[in-house]
């Protein structure tokens, strides 16, 4: 079976996505031929010290199928990762196994994360993230809401899997931000609709 590397994946994300243990990353390493770091944003320094590392885009073969076997053409356009709580921002697992959300739910959950979650929030990606929390507080105006709508989109479109965005934003009485995005993904995939509700703890 065969998985693809996208930016910000390690060989332990890998592993946890598809193999469902972060701790079978070596089976992964192995079975590709890998070389430390594996995976990398930027592969090409260490191809050039005649390294083996994957960076976005490239294909990884995962163990238990004949190599070349696909995955769903949406699952190999917007990838699986675990599944996700919204209400709770966490991690689902239920009896030991966790939920794994694939191709286009796959995309949906990471444009939701990526606009609930403030620069600066993760240290590692300081470009990750978007600005609408600071659009909180203040005058509720139609500008307000209109430059909210413009950062919301600018932030959808960081994802390369995102081919154009319609955004258009609120205030609500109770003083949140509510942001509708109307996603036009890179095919196979359909245009999704995702209401967003921004409050002061920047999740919605």
């Amino acid at each position: 079976m065969i998985a693809y590397v996208h930016s910000g994946d390690t060989i332990i994300l890998l592993a946890q996505r598809h193999l469902g243990s972060s701790l079978r990353w070596r089976e992964l390493a192995t079975l590709n031929n890998l070389d430390a770091p594996y995976i990398a944003d930027d592969p090409a320094p260490h191809r050039a010290q005649g390294l083996t590392v994957l960076g976005p885009g490239d294909s990884l073969t995962l163990p238990g199928m004949p190599p070349g076997t696909p995955l769903d053409a949406e699952e190999q356009t917007y990838g699986i990762d675990l599944g996700w709580d919204q209400a709770h921002y966490a991690a689902m697992i239920e009896a030991g196994v966790w939920h794994l959300d694939r191709g286009v739910r796959n995309l949906a959950k990471a444009i939701y994360r990526r606009i609930v979650t403030r620069y600066g929030e993760l240290p590692a990606h300081p470009d990750y993230g978007s600005a609408l929390h600071e659009h909180l507080g203040e005058p509720a105006s139609r500008w307000r809401a209109q430059l909210a709508a413009t950062d919301a989109k600018r932030a959808c479109l960081q994802d390369n899997r995102v081919q154009a965005v319609e955004a258009e934003a609120e205030y609500l009485p109770s003083g949140e931000l509510r942001v509708t995005l109307k996603v036009t993904p890179i095919p196979p995939g359909q245009t999704l609709i995702l209401p967003i509700v921004i409050h002061g703890g920047g999740r919605g």
